[in-house]
């Protein structure tokens, strides 16, 4: 799953694969154990909800949204992380590693 490090890189994906289609993605990050603490899926890598790695963030108190999203307002140029519940569905960009031949 896709981890949105910087504003710019942000900014890229949605220009080239998203809009004006959608301006939600769901980002790979969740908290499904329920402990608090949001990892992003398969590398386990820490969000903080406190202090995203950019834009702002909008989490509410429902323990049953553990997943999370980032959504850009279109009008205002402005980046916000929400936290979605399992019945929310958003689309997403998948990540890898490109592989270098020899």
């Amino acid at each position: 799953m896709w981890r949105p490090n910087t504003e710019q890189e942000a900014s890229y994906v949605f220009q080239e694969f998203i809009h004006p289609n959608e301006n939600t993605l769901w980002t790979g990050a969740n908290d499904r154990d329920g402990d608090g603490t949001y990892t992003f899926y398969k590398e386990n890598g820490p969000f903080s909800k406190d202090l995203p790695p950019f834009g702002s963030a909008d989490f509410g108190l429902n323990p049953g949204n553990v997943y999370v999203t980032i959504h850009y307002v279109i009008g205002q140029r402005l980046w916000f992380w929400y936290d979605w519940n399992k019945f929310d569905s958003s689309r997403y960009i998948c990540e890898y590693q490109r592989r270098v031949c020899p």
